[in-house]
């Protein structure tokens, strides 16, 4: 398996990590330091892989419904820790 094979996986391995890194997001305590990290790396994963994808040529439609995922278990906990600190929902 040569280098062209290997990073082809690369944008996929970057998503499921977003998505545990979401997961994890109630988890950790609202506006605190984890909650931060875990938004930033999910925000960098969710850059990095659609910019892999395009620039590799490696997209595909187990991508693209991975990163449909990601974005809704992040967009679930973004709102729910929201919900924890403004009571807003």
């Amino acid at each position: 398996m040569g280098e062209a094979d290997t990073i082809r996986y690369v944008p996929n391995i970057l998503t499921v990590l977003r998505i545990g890194c979401a997961a994890l997001l109630p988890l950790a305590g609202p506006l605190s330091p984890m909650f931060f990290t875990l938004y930033a790396l999910c925000g960098i994963t969710d850059m990095l892989d659609g910019f892999i994808a395009r620039k590799f040529r490696c997209a595909s439609p187990l991508g693209a419904a991975l990163d449909s995922v990601a974005d809704f278990v992040f967009a679930a906990a973004a709102l729910r820790e929201a919900d924890d600190v403004l009571g807003v929902i």
